[in-house]
């Protein structure tokens, strides 16, 4: 069966509700292991090394993203996904045996070998077998089903970890990715293996893995800042030029590969250009509301977690509904770049609402209502640029440009962390330094957050929330300006949807 032509309804209902399990196990354990990393600290003793447990998940899984999408225009779709899939599902019982924290590190990393493949090879998928006109409502389901995941995944952890273990989290994966292989089995529409034996650019995919292993260590060390300033240290320096060395030996492979992981001339195409730059771009403003604002409720409004997760539920609505109906609205009108311009554009506009309103995020009226329409306005940039790239490069580049999508969402993610955090601790050290704290300091407020605030007078408390919450607007409105550079950029973006046959 080739790409695009019809297919028989039963399968592609089996092949869709596969890959829906494929993108729910890799949300859910994003979602979920977060939850559970204070309960796997204490079991383990292992808290000071805890934050391992999703770094070494993320090197692994993003380094491999694009890997995935040139394996898969290599040798096939369905192998490819299935393969990730059971080594995904492999990290998965060695991550629930882990005896120690160590252990647990090392099997993440076996984890995220696979993980990396899971929701990239889905939207291949999807943009391999469904007619060009229809992809934005599938792509679209793909994307409710990734924000829907989201908020089930801390729900189902916290529950789990209540009544049994955190263990039986990573065991929950296995009935669920062995439903996922069945239904995939038969996925109509796999892209062939190509004639001959295909050249491996074992070389490249062994220098993006270091570069981007060296680029996460890099921006994690930025990110680690003291009192609000930033000491270049010769450990500094040294990452950074194993970044610049790294990147200058990659480019100089892909350009003489047979096979490139990255197909440099992809970029050449504008479309392609622009569309993963105003993923990135876009994933960095999406990560100042899904880590800071719950920060927000617990430390300023003095919610606990679970109910500042519930305060969270408009915004993952709003990204869930977002694109649903901006898939729907491709598919009816054949154009993506108004809904793209639209929804940027709204996001923007609640990030300048929530950092320069007084009193957004505790009115009970408003803030469900702003917090919404920030996810519809971030919600339609992933599934919307899928659509684009899947039509605007060739069909024999599609897995390795769908990849490249997946690839800049983590990276901007990642960077976007980065960013945010030290604009943060820059600007939180430096309110909190004109704040009288006789018997503490500044420093102690913030390591300890709500323990250290019974510890302060009415007075100090009253100034030091004030300190918090500028702080943490301060992180919107960045994030405002970084959506309306995605905003601009998605005004330059050329519609190209091919018509189907």
């Amino acid at each position: 069966m080739t790409a695009g032509a019809p297919i028989i309804k039963n399968d592609m209902l089996l092949t869709f509700t596969g890959i829906s399990l494929v993108m729910f196990l890799a949300v859910m354990d994003m979602a979920a292991i977060p939850i559970a990393l204070p309960a796997i600290g204490t079991a383990l003793d292992g808290m000071k090394d805890l934050a391992w447990v999703m770094t070494s998940y993320m090197l692994t899984s993003t380094a491999t993203a694009p890997i995935y999408g040139k394996l898969s225009d290599l040798f096939g779709r369905r192998r490819v996904l299935q393969a990730a899939i059971i080594l995904f599902l492999a990290g998965a019982v060695m991550c629930a045996g882990a005896t120690s924290i160590t252990q647990l590190i090392c099997y993440r990393i076996i984890q995220g070998l696979g993980g990396g493949g899971l929701i990239v090879l889905a939207f291949i998928i999807i943009g391999e077998i469904i007619v060009p006109r229809e992809q934005g409502r599938y792509q679209g389901y793909m994307g409710g089903i990734f924000a829907l995941s989201s908020i089930l995944g801390p729900v189902i952890g916290g529950l789990l970890i209540e009544a049994t273990s955190w263990r039986w989290i990573f065991m929950l994966y296995v009935p669920i990715g062995i439903l996922a292989l069945y239904l995939t089995r038969r996925a109509p529409g796999t892209q062939p293996a190509r004639a001959g034996k295909p050249k491996l650019d074992v070389l490249g995919a062994i220098l993006l893995m270091a570069g981007i292993t060296l680029i996460l260590l890099f921006i994690n060390r930025f990110s680690a800042m003291k009192n609000g300033t930033f000491a270049v240290s010769s450990e500094f320096l040294m990452l950074g030029a194993g970044v610049l060395a790294v990147l200058i030996l990659f480019l100089t492979q892909e350009r003489r590969a047979p096979e490139p992981i990255l197909p440099l001339t992809m970029f050449d195409n504008s479309v392609f250009s622009i569309a993963v730059s105003v993923v990135a771009i876009s994933s960095m403003s999406m990560f100042a509301a899904t880590i800071f604002l719950p920060q927000y409720f617990q430390i300023v409004l003095g919610a606990g977690p679970t109910e500042a997760g519930m305060l969270l539920v408009p915004f993952k609505i709003g990204m869930m509904v977002a694109p649903i109906g901006g898939g729907w609205l491709l598919s009816r009108t054949g154009h993506y770049k108004p809904y793209l311009v639209v929804g940027l554009g709204l996001a923007a506009l609640m990030y300048v609402i929530l950092g320069l309103v007084d009193g957004v995020l505790t009115n009970h009226l408003l803030a469900p209502i702003v917090l919404s329409c920030l996810g519809l306005g971030l919600g339609v940039a992933m599934p919307l640029m899928t659509v684009a790239v899947q039509n605007a490069v060739e069909r024999r580049h599609l897995g390795t440009a769908t990849a490249m999508l997946g690839f800049f969402r983590s990276l901007g993610g990642v960077v976007g962390v980065a960013v945010f955090g030290a604009i943060y601790s820059a600007n939180i050290m430096q309110r909190l330094d004109r704040i009288p704290l006789p018997g503490t300091s500044a420093q102690a407020v913030v390591d300890g957050g709500t323990v250290a605030f019974a510890k302060l007078s009415r007075t100090q408390l009253e100034s030091v929330l004030a300190a918090f919450s500028d702080s943490f607007l301060a992180v919107l409105l960045v994030a405002a300006a970084i959506a309306i550079l995605a905003c601009l950029l998605a005004l330059s973006i050329k519609e190209c949807i091919r018509v189907a046959e």
